[in-house]
């Protein structure tokens, strides 16, 4: 039962969401070729319209798992400042 709450809490199961999810991504996605097309990183303009263009002209599942990424980054970090922030408030 250790095990099992381990494995299967709230927290790792974001983190295993993320990790298959991003894992998907990689496998369908050429990144090498994203980032010889990517504008400099210096043009905030250009690369806004290189991310966006690239988001809307890419397969469905990969713009789901995508939002899917951001939306499990959100969380993991909301339950890092959580954590955190009560381990701050009991030790003041």
């Amino acid at each position: 039962m250790y095990f099992l709450r381990k494995v299967f809490n709230p927290f790792a199961v974001k983190a295993y969401l993320l990790v298959s999810f991003a894992g998907f991504i990689v496998s369908q996605v050429s990144l090498v070729d994203v980032v010889a097309n990517m504008p400099s990183v210096t043009n905030i303009g250009a690369l806004y319209v290189f991310y966006t263009s690239a988001f809307l002209n890419t397969e469905f599942i990969i713009q789901l798992l995508s939002v899917g990424v951001f939306v499990a980054i959100f969380l993991i970090l909301k339950d890092i400042v959580k954590t955190y922030s009560n381990t701050i408030a009991i030790t003041i």
